[in-house]
């Protein structure tokens, strides 16, 4: 009843009876009143529950999340029914038939960046291994799992190419957010197990060895790698770390990594994620393999011989020769300008392998979208296995033992100047010119004929041409240990020798290696690229 139009008492005081006493009557009504008031606003509070409820219903039925909104005719019954993924183009290209003419496997490894069978190897590791445990097992709906082969083609795509993953759910036919899961998994897992079994930095002398072949015919003995620093950009960085992360060579918010790599692009060791705004000397004292080298825990016991006039030995040595921002003063001497600009050439290895690995997973190239810088750092990683994985998948990771000769197989007289190796022309010196003091060629300019290995002219205490001011000029070459440091065998620790003096012993070696034409510039084919 309507409360307007209820003629029983609201209140104990209209229950009174003419001589002020409580009529029985009026109290059952007034509390009858109550009890109704009561139900009707318990009724109004189930009303406005009830609709809520109804509010926050979805308005499609609750879906398993491996399934995506493709649908389907059935040519039997000729109904719409939901398109599976065994139903999608790439299980039918990719899974149900395997590529076998030259012209679909080239084309899988373009759209996969690797091999048909290296990919099949993947998708049989994860298996064997349990990498990804819940992958393929039925949902909580009953249906069943997405197939592994499908999500690995998908993660490789958006790390190859770059794809959203609503791109990979119209060519799978799984839900994005399927896809987005599995991608964490897989970079989870690119980031430990792979990372480790295909990133494999040498701790020994016997490690070393298998990467120091290149190094060695280049004139650099003892050099087992190069290092340099590379930027990732991350479109998703948390907002509080946007400072920091802006800066460097990047407009954007990015992550920086100190990598390592041999001289055939292998990928030895990368530090975890670090501030782009942070520079390359910086990048190594945090968590790179030079600090642990510097440090002695690994490579301490690499040797390697030098080639001096007049004395002989052997040497000790934990640093790697061509890394970056090595500490060297200009080079006085020509023949320290032809041995700094080798080196000089010689550590573009670092920037050809980033090249090479940002080329092949295009996500390095126009930015990470997933948040967190975690997330980045776990991409990275991944990209640096599955690069060592594909050198090895392609046969890159031999030793090169071809070498182009620093005399072209014959004197360089024999030779027109525009058919000699730029790299040649430049440590030769002759008609290669650098301006050294940035205002002009003058006193910096070679004097017309001088050339790499012969004495510069000056006064009486400028090196001569073999970086000593005391060897002979005839003098005959022998191997050569360094000025401090002698331990019980008579070799010398490089740690414990002073840097100048060590690094003059690295000029004299390389210039009499180079007037014995045993420089080799290091090659693949035997071809100058």
């Amino acid at each position: 009843m309507d409360p307007i139009f209820d003629s029983r008492p609201d209140s104990l005081l209209q229950c009174l009876d003419e001589d002020g006493e409580l009529a029985l009557e009026l109290v059952y009504d007034y509390h009858d009143r109550v009890d109704d008031e009561w139900e009707a606003e318990l009724a109004a509070k189930a009303l406005k529950s009830a609709k809520k409820e109804k509010k926050r219903k979805r308005k499609h039925p609750r879906k398993s999340p491996t399934a995506s909104n493709f649908m389907k005719m059935n040519r039997e019954t000729g109904e719409m029914e939901r398109m599976l993924p065994e139903d999608s183009t790439w299980y039918t290209l990719y899974v149900a038939n395997a590529p076998s003419t030259p012209r679909q496997l080239m084309k899988f490894r373009r759209r996969a960046r690797m091999p048909y069978q290296k990919y099949l190897e993947l998708v049989e590791d994860a298996r064997e291994g349990d990498w990804f445990p819940n992958v393929g097992k039925p949902d909580a709906t009953g249906r069943p799992g997405a197939p592994l082969e499908l999500l690995v083609l998908g993660a490789l795509r958006y790390l190859g190419r770059g794809w959203t993953f609503d791109d990979i759910e119209e060519a799978t036919a799984i839900s994005e957010e399927t896809n987005r899961r599995f991608l964490h998994e897989f970079i989870r897992v690119g980031a430990t197990i792979m990372y480790d079994k295909y990133v494999v930095a040498p701790t020994t002398a016997a490690e070393a060895e298998e990467h120091m072949h290149e190094f060695e015919e280049a004139g650099f003995p003892g050099c087992p790698l190069s290092s340099d620093g590379t930027h990732v950009v991350g479109e998703k960085i948390q907002a509080r770390l946007k400072n920091q992360h802006i800066g460097g060579k990047e407009s954007h918010t990015a992550r920086a990594y100190n990598t390592s790599v041999n001289h055939r692009r292998r990928i030895l060791f990368s530090t975890r994620g670090s501030p782009s705004s942070w520079n390359d000397k910086t990048l190594v004292l945090f968590g790179s393999f030079l600090a642990v080298m510097y440090g002695g825990s690994v490579l301490s016991d690499v040797k390697f011989d030098l080639q001096d006039y007049d004395e002989s030995g052997e040497v000790i040595t934990v640093l790697a020769l061509a890394k970056d921002g090595l500490p060297t003063k200009w080079p006085g001497t020509y023949n320290e300008s032809g041995w700094s600009r080798w080196l000089e050439s010689m550590r573009k290895d670092a920037e050809c392998a980033f090249v090479i690995t940002k080329g092949r997973f295009r996500i390095l190239k126009t930015g990470i979208r997933l948040h967190g810088v975690e997330a980045i750092d776990h991409v990275w990683a991944t990209c640096c296995a599955l690069h060592n994985f594909l050198l090895e998948a392609d046969g890159l990771n031999e030793r090169w033992e071809e070498g182009v000769k620093s005399d072209r197989e014959g004197p360089m007289e024999d030779h027109d100047e525009a058919d000699v190796p730029l790299i040649f022309q430049r440590v030769r010196g002759g008609t290669v010119h650098t301006d050294f003091s940035g205002m002009g060629n003058g006193g910096d300019e070679s004097p017309p004929g001088e050339a790499f290995g012969t004495e510069r002219s000056g006064g009486s205490t400028a090196p001569n041409s073999r970086g000593s001011a005391t060897s002979p000029a005839g003098g005959e070459a022998s191997a050569i240990v360094g000025s401090a440091g002698a331990s019980a065998s008579g070799r010398k620790e490089v740690r414990m020798m002073e840097f100048e003096t060590f690094r003059q012993k690295l000029v004299t070696h390389f210039s009499i290696k180079w007037e014995r034409k045993e420089i080799k510039w290091p090659s693949r084919n035997g071809v100058m690229e």
